[in-house]
């Protein structure tokens, strides 16, 4: 079971998927994004999305697809950066 913030963690990565896919979508935190219709034009906008509500600034190492395939591995990129919500 994840702890209170890393579930909370996991709302705000939620939320944007389906703020930037523009329609309501099931998740979990292994659910491939580029399933549910993620491609990198709704990538770069998720990046900005998550830069603008967590106040960080994705260094180009991370900017993989692979790092945005899931909530999974969103949530663990952003633990470079300390994330915690």
């Amino acid at each position: 079971m994840p702890n209170a913030s890393e579930q909370a963690l996991f709302e705000i990565v939620q939320q944007a998927v389906v703020h930037v896919l523009n329609r309501k979508v099931e998740l979990n935190e292994n659910t491939s994004l580029s399933q549910e219709g993620l491609d990198s034009i709704t990538t770069v906008r998720l990046l900005v999305e998550l830069e603008k509500k967590l106040n960080i600034q994705f260094q180009e190492e991370h900017l993989s697809l692979d790092n945005f395939a899931s909530i999974r591995s969103i949530i663990n990129t952003l633990d470079h950066y300390g994330v915690t919500a």
